[in-house]
């Protein structure tokens, strides 16, 4: 009610404005003028300003909004027999559902009580204080073309209020979501960064064995490769954040050196982790995507099965099929569920939750694979292992589309 408080006193003030003027105005053309009336009316709207200022008006604002509108249409309507003049009223009945819908940010259904009550006192007012003349049927139609246009106003007002309080919900809600995915990520990125920083710190110790420096140099190598893969995701999922989707370059790119490049990189890294990787790698035709985005996606599906696939075999392969080549990623014993997948490929914003920097590669394989026009399906079976498959339309399939 707060942020509605400043519009509903700034209404009674322009209403007390233009009464003090019609007052004023009406003084100088009739003699007969019902001094009383006018007052009265002025001292309604003079009330109702004050009154905005209580704490009773903020709990039942709308109930009084609309009974200082019913007194003002009724002084109106009583006044015009004394001045002979059937249109004030008029403009009064019309004028106060327009003010409402304009300044006042209440339900439609208030809105529409206000239209029957100015339908009820303009009818009354025609029966029991006439002003006969030729032009009762048009001011009819009038009245009846300003409440309807009044009324779908204030539809119009409430349903374009809604839209925007519902866009800057989302986007606090956005807001939110980015700050603790910043807070997650910044925890993700650090905790590799401190183990590189002790592990260089042992290094130097003179004390340290030759096979303990081996191992050391095998994590810091790990831990290296995996804190790349986290900043990579990180920032792949911020530019995806600016539309929801990502924007793949349809460059035409041979992809048997990308993926064999990513295939010895990720072999490293399965040897580090105790880990054979296997790979068979047929030769494939040149497909439409960035090099970089495809060597994203098959490095995010190769670090699933590595992170936990401890002492066993992952296959990787890439095959033509049909008019797609397709990589394929193959771990008998990692023990992933199917939930665990569901969750990896899921749009993190959909959870509400923030995702853990080195989980949602799964999803930006998905992401970037279906942004080429391809496509990414898991599968785990029981009572372990996974398989992951990535198909990307050939150039040559693209341009017989």
């Amino acid at each position: 009610m707060e942020e509605q408080l400043p519009a509903v006193r700034l209404a009674a003030s322009i209403g007390i404005f233009f009464l003090v003027i019609y007052l004023t105005v009406d003084l100088a053309i009739h003699s007969d003028t019902s001094l009383e009336m006018h007052v009265l009316l002025l001292g309604g709207a003079v009330v109702f300003l004050i009154l905005s200022w209580t704490s009773a008006f903020r709990r039942f604002w709308q109930l009084w909004t609309f009974g200082v509108c019913i007194f003002v249409m009724v002084m109106f309507t009583a006044i015009s027999p004394i001045t002979h003049d059937p249109v004030s009223r008029m403009i009064a009945l019309i004028l106060c559902p327009f003010a409402t819908a304009s300044f006042v940010t209440w339900s439609p259904r208030w809105q529409v009580a206000l239209t029957i009550a100015a339908l009820v006192v303009f009818g009354l007012g025609q029966f029991l204080v006439p002003i006969d003349d030729s032009y009762n049927f048009y001011r009819w139609l009038g009245v009846l073309a300003g409440l309807s246009l009044a009324l779908a106003t204030a539809i119009f007002v409430d349903q374009y209020r809604n839209k925007i309080r519902g866009q800057v919900e989302a986007l606090e809600r956005a807001a939110l979501f980015r700050e603790r995915q910043v807070a997650t990520m910044a925890h993700d990125i650090r905790n590799p960064v401190s183990a590189l920083a002790g592990y260089v710190e042992l290094l130097e110790d003179p004390a340290t064995s030759v096979a303990d420096r081996e191992r050391m140099i095998a994590r810091i190598g790990s831990t290296a490769w995996n804190a790349n893969l986290v900043v990579g995701n990180s920032l792949d999922l911020y530019r995806m954040e600016e539309d929801g989707r990502f924007k793949i370059q349809q460059i035409d790119t041979d992809p048997n050196p990308v993926i064999a490049d990513v295939a010895e990189d990720c072999a490293v890294q399965a040897r580090r982790m105790g880990i054979k990787l296997l790979c068979n790698l047929a030769p494939l035709p040149r497909i439409a995507i960035d090099s970089q985005h495809l060597a994203r996606i098959v490095r995010n599906l190769a670090a699933v099965p590595i992170g936990a696939a401890y002492g066993s075999e992952v296959s990787l392969k890439a095959a033509l099929c049909g008019d797609r080549i397709a990589i394929e990623i193959e771990a008998p014993d990692a023990k992933i569920g199917a939930a665990d997948l569901d969750q990896m490929m899921a749009n993190p914003r959909s959870t509400g939750r923030p995702a853990n920097a080195g989980k949602i590669g799964l999803f930006l394989a998905r992401a970037m694979t279906e942004a080429a026009g391809g496509k990414l399906s898991v599968e785990a079976s029981q009572p372990a292992g996974i398989r992951l498959r990535a198909e990307i339309p050939a150039v040559g399939a693209k341009l017989l589309q």
